[in-house]
């Protein structure tokens, strides 16, 4: 009886063994979707034209230099001729919405084109903007990662995608992102992207200031304002961050000054946005 007994004790740490062997052998998990996706992204992007055809040129110069309704019409009409490039076509139909912050709207073409041709970089970047705009922080991660699997060195979508981290709570992989999206930046110079620069800064400054490291959010923050355009948007905002920072390091004055300086500039701001709004009321 106690023989059989030992018997099955032994078998049982053979098998319990064995488990434990296999176990050590089990396979490592395979690629996520989106590690999926941002594979074929750069293996069809190598045999697709990345560059606007020459046709097409012209339409993107007149979204972005203020007239992308008219453009738009244009390019519904160019979409409707034989053998037109559907992507691209979509992908200006796309930033012309974008251009009249109509987010969802640029979303939609974005989608067509990226299904079109998946290997067209330009929409996996505008389409991952998009997302995030509209608050789609999952979707928005994977466009963005798709895009930068085939670009890295594309500070701008690196820049996004560190906010996007920074937005869904994830402040390491944010700081990854956004050193990195430094980096590429200074590497530019700061009259290259002076407003990205300066929102990149900006970001750290928060990034700093959320784990009470007040002295490197004030650099950040300084640092910001120095390289920032005088009609930067975002200007007040930093102006009131730094002038926080500098109350809790007891510089009272350098704060008095730089809070009066971002209520002028708030003030400011909501003046032209109710003009405009008037202006449009009048056209």
């Amino acid at each position: 009886m106690r023989r059989s007994a030992l018997v099955r004790g032994s078998a049982l740490l053979r098998g319990s063994a064995l488990v434990l062997a296999c176990g050590a052998c089990a396979e490592p998990p395979g690629p996520t979707p989106d590690e999926l996706l941002a594979r074929d992204v750069v293996e069809r992007a190598a045999a697709v034209e990345q560059e606007l055809l020459p046709e097409l040129a012209a339409l993107h110069t007149a979204v972005v230099s203020g007239d992308p309704s008219a453009a738009r019409g244009r390019a519904f009409l160019y979409l409707k001729q034989p053998g037109a490039n559907q992507h691209q076509g979509a992908y200006l139909i796309g930033l012309s919405f974008e251009e009249e912050l109509r987010y969802e709207a640029a979303r939609l073409q974005y989608r067509r084109s990226t299904a079109e041709q998946p290997g067209f970089l330009p929409s996996w970047k505008r389409l991952g903007m998009c997302h995030h705009e509209l608050g789609d922080l999952d979707s928005a991660r994977t466009a963005l990662s798709a895009f930068l699997a085939a670009r890295p060195d594309d500070a701008e979508a690196r820049l996004r995608l560190g906010v996007v981290e920074l937005d869904d709570g994830r402040a390491g992989t944010a700081e990854g992102h956004l050193t990195a999206a430094l980096e590429q930046l200074r590497a530019l110079g700061p009259r290259t992207a002076p407003q990205q620069l300066a929102r990149c800064l900006l970001h750290l400054g928060d990034l700093h200031l959320a784990r009470e490291q007040l002295a490197p959010a004030a650099g950040s923050y300084e640092e910001s304002l120095q390289v920032a355009s005088e009609g930067w948007r975002r200007r007040p905002e930093v102006q009131y961050k730094l002038g926080q920072v500098y109350l809790r390091q007891g510089r009272a004055e350098e704060a008095r000054e730089l809070l009066s300086l971002a209520e002028e500039g708030r003030v400011r701001l909501n003046r032209q946005a109710v003009m405009g709004v008037r202006g449009a009321l009048d056209r």
